[in-house]
């Protein structure tokens, strides 16, 4: 999967995010409100700002498998702890160790997933 498709499907989702608030119970409005609001501009400060550029259908192609094992991992190990990720330890189960990709700070930009 392109870097362009990752970015549109986060895109997606928070839309279909944003498009639940007004189904928010009256009393958990403005959390929830102030909580999307936080979420999107953290998010959307590092999609938006990705140049997708050209990928080789190729090269693409390659690497189909390994990308379609990874997400099959990590949806199961989201599923095994109920998609509450509330600690670093808990962030750790869900990805598992190692890769660069995993570190979570990009710039001065440091996301808390807990």
């Amino acid at each position: 999967m392109t870097l362009k498709e990752y970015s549109t499907k986060i895109d997606e989702n928070i839309g279909k995010l944003f498009a639940l608030l007004p189904a928010v119970k009256l009393e958990n409005q403005t959390a929830a409100n102030t909580y999307m609001s936080e979420v999107y501009k953290r998010i959307a400060t590092i999609y938006k700002s990705l140049n997708p550029g050209y990928v080789n259908q190729n090269v693409k192609s390659r690497f189909i498998s390994y990308v379609q094992e990874e997400e099959a991992r990590l949806r199961r190990n989201l599923e095994a702890v109920r998609y509450s990720i509330d600690a670093k330890d808990t962030l750790s189960l869900v990805t598992g160790p190692g890769r660069i990709e995993k570190v979570l700070h990009f710039g001065s930009i440091s996301f808390n997933f807990y």
